[in-house]
Formats: C-alpha cells, structure tokens, sequence
C-alpha cells in the first residue's frame, strides 16, 4: 500500500510539470462552449466545489511621489482608468474535488468579474455567465489510475457593480440602506437596554441582544435563559 502511494506521489508530480503553463495557453485559445447563457451566476452543476483565489484589491502605502506635467498625459490615465473599471478578467480559480480525489491540474484560469466601482460599498458582480467544459485528469489518492474528466465551469461574460448584500437578507428587525449596502438595525432603543445589562452585548447582525457567556448546564430543576444570560 505504501509503494502505490508513493508511486501516486510520483505521478502526480510528473503530471503537474506536464499539465503547467502549456495547459493554460490549450484552455484559454481552444475554449468548447454548450452557448447556454444565463441572466444570473450560478455555482456550476457538478460535484466539485470551485473556490476563487484571487487577491482583493490591496491597499498599497505609496512611495513619496513628485510633481510632472500633465501635457500628453491624458490618454495614459484613461488607458489606465479603463484597465482598472469593473469588467470580467483573467482569473486563476482553484477546483476542490471531492475527499479523496485530486484533479489535474487543479487551478484553473478563467473569467471572472473583478474591478473597481465608483462606492466603496459595492462590489464587481457578474450578471451574464456562460458554462464552458474544463478538461482535468481525476485521480484516486493510493490509486494509479486517473482517467481525464470535464467539468463544467462558469465563465462571467458581463458584470455591473452592485450591493452584496441586498435587502432580502435582512430580518424583519432591520431596515435596508441602499446606499450603504448594509441593513440596519430599527430596534435601537433596545440596543441602549442591552448596553445596561451584564455579560450581554449588542449584536448587529441580528439585531438582538445576545450573551457573551456560553450556555451552561444547568442543575436539576433550573434552565439557561439566553435573555438574562444565567
């Protein structure tokens, strides 16, 4: 058992050196689509969980700078004003498999809706997607065998910059603010009531009153009441 293991090891890394940069150029020049559009993303239906890595927008301290002229400038900060706006790009997509499989390779570089947006409250999301076949190999960890496999994976072909969060997710205690992209507590009074009482504190996201205290077991004949926090 412990050899196959090892020669899994071994096949593994030899498949990666073959499955690397060139595996990319094949996918991205030599795209098969099914032509199924649709209006909203949708986790693509197949059994493998598909997880974007991609960095969020990094806030860089910048180097001290020095005053130019700004003659000729101008189709150089709209070249990259356009480069940096809410569109879909390149992005590298890891795909988890289900335990005990490996898929190679398994990080993929497809379309995704990333950008900036004129609000700090909103984000960059896709509202067109198409599905396209990705071709991996599915290994059985301790088995020599992985037949090649498809998936299917959706690629966003249009984006807007929108709320996250909309109004249907919050509760019937909060109000949605719009600008914001945040719902809002409508039970203030309670939360100064809550701001007076011991070991409780006042929770945003549900709009109530909760305990810092881990429910207790009790002795016989008394119950944890979450409201009093004992």
């Amino acid at each position: 058992m412990n050899m196959i293991f090892l020669l899994s090891l071994i096949l593994i890394n030899d498949l990666d050196a073959v499955w690397g940069q060139d595996y990319f150029e094949i996918m991205n020049e030599q795209p098969r689509y099914n032509n199924q559009v649709r209006s909203a993303a949708k986790k693509p239906e197949t059994n493998v969980t598909i997880r974007n890595d991609k960095p969020s927008t990094e806030k860089i301290k910048s180097k001290p700078g020095r005053e130019v002229e700004c003659r000729g400038m101008t189709k150089t900060l709209s070249k990259m004003g356009k480069e940096v706006i809410c569109k879909p790009r390149k992005t590298l997509v890891k795909l988890t498999p289900d335990p005990g499989y490996i898929y190679i390779p398994d990080v993929i570089l497809i379309d995704r809706c990333d950008g900036r947006c004129g609000h700090e409250s909103q984000s960059c999301m896709p509202i067109e997607t198409v599905s396209i076949r990705v071709l991996v190999q599915r290994m059985q960890i301790g088995s020599l065998h992985s037949p090649c496999w498809e998936l299917d994976v959706d690629k966003h072909t249009r984006c807007k910059c929108d709320c996250e969060l909309m109004a249907s997710d919050c509760n019937s205690r909060q109000k949605y603010n719009p600008d914001d992209c945040l719902c809002q507590c409508t039970n203030m009074d309670e939360m100064y009531d809550c701001s007076l009482k011991e070991n409780m504190y006042w929770n945003l996201e549900t709009c109530r009153c909760s305990c810092w205290i881990e429910e207790e077991i009790c002795t016989a004949g008394l119950i944890w009441i979450p409201s009093l926090c004992r």
